[in-house]
């Protein structure tokens, strides 16, 4: 893209940088090739991760381990620890309510829980560097499990049981974007991706 008269890259999609300076962006891509992009103007989207809080319990000690993961994002009734292609084969191991198993009282929606692991087949560079997608926690997978966890918070006063459950993996989900009409297998989720001049009302 030329913008003003200058080259424009828009996005380095399948690139992890490794160090970034004043004037140049130093990469390593999908297949271990390592490269440096100039710019003028960049934003970089760093590694997501939760909030470094401390959670304290009643008695003053340190519960953060029953409340996040080390990455900080909120346990939930999820199965966590098994390799991919366990999880593959387990998509019940994907929380269904997203109520934290330590406090009954907290529930975790959208970016906030923790997944059980990843959502694809993780991806190791040749030089050892991960490059690997994340589950898809926003849009309309966020919209579904906010729902699921307000019903269930309103199931949690008045019955105290809770009646709502809704696995990703149960989920049908449509991303859109600039890019192409491609259906995705991701384990036992469907995905479909789509420009959307190609969606219609």
């Amino acid at each position: 893209m030329e913008i003003h008269g200058k080259t424009c890259r828009t996005a380095l999609p399948d690139e992890l940088a490794h160090a970034v300076d004043d004037k140049t962006i130093h990469w390593e891509n999908y297949a271990g090739d390592m490269g440096e992009t100039a710019y003028d103007f960049a934003m970089l989207i760093p590694q997501f991760t939760g909030q470094p809080i401390t959670y304290i319990g009643h008695d003053g000690s340190d519960v953060s381990a029953k409340v996040v993961t080390p990455a900080g994002f909120v346990q939930v009734d999820a199965v966590y620890g098994l390799n991919y292609a366990t999880l593959r084969e387990r998509p019940d191991a994907w929380p269904a309510t997203y109520q934290n198993p330590s406090y009954p009282s907290i529930f975790a929606a959208g970016i906030g829980f923790a997944p059980p692991g990843p959502i694809s087949a993780p991806h190791t560079t040749r030089n050892g560097t991960s490059i690997s997608a994340a589950p898809p926690r926003t849009g309309m997978i966020a919209g579904g499990i906010g729902r699921i966890t307000a019903l269930n918070s309103a199931d949690l006063v008045t019955s105290g049981t809770l009646h709502h459950r809704e696995r990703m993996t149960e989920t049908f989900a449509a991303v859109t974007h600039r890019g192409t009409f491609t259906p995705l297998d991701s384990g036992r989720q469907r995905m479909i991706t789509a420009s959307a001049s190609e969606l219609t009302p």
